[in-house]
């Protein structure tokens, strides 16, 4: 069983970079350097997205989204060179991937074949199990108390994430 958030950072994330580093220099005449300067990494992890050896990914390349993808990297890359934060573009990937039915192409590509409910934490995303009725107040209450905790480690994370920036994700 896999989170949605799984998904994002083991595929989308990653890929995201490449592309959006790939963009900024190529398409906009940004150095390395700076790329590497926005994202909050090295120089050297720039150019390796550059030579594909980080940020390219099989499985989104295999989906049916993958030009939808690549043209919305390359709508961010146009706001990044206009001044908008790398983080906050990114996270607007997340919800467009979410909204796009892409995240539920990566887990069928990943070979996952549960129907899939709906985040408790993001409406409009997609997550794991088939959604049924609960049947008594224990399994109710383990029901709250899970995501209660999914909650609060989501929190965590967004505070590492805000502390520590872009650079400890690789």
């Amino acid at each position: 069983m896999k989170l949605p958030c799984e998904l994002v950072v083991t595929h989308v994330l990653p890929t995201a970079r490449g592309a959006l580093a790939k963009e900024l220099v190529g398409r906009h005449g940004m150095t390395q350097v700076q790329v590497a300067s926005l994202f909050g990494v090295t120089s050297a992890a720039v150019s390796q997205y550059m030579k594909g050896v980080r940020g390219g990914n099989s499985v989104i390349d295999r989906s049916a989204y993958r030009d939808d993808f690549y043209e919305e990297i390359s709508r961010i890359a146009d706001r990044v060179a206009g001044g908008e934060e790398v983080s906050g573009a990114l996270c607007g990937l997340c919800r467009y991937v979410r909204s796009s039915g892409l995240l539920k192409a990566l887990y069928v590509l990943e070979g996952y074949d549960g129907e899939l409910g709906v985040c408790m934490e993001c409406p409009g995303s997609v997550i794991f199990g088939p959604v049924r009725p609960l049947s008594d107040i224990d399994e109710l209450y383990r029901f709250q108390t899970f995501y209660r905790v999914c909650f609060i480690r989501n929190r965590i994370g967004e505070i590492f994430f805000l502390r520590y920036g872009l650079n400890n994700l690789d």
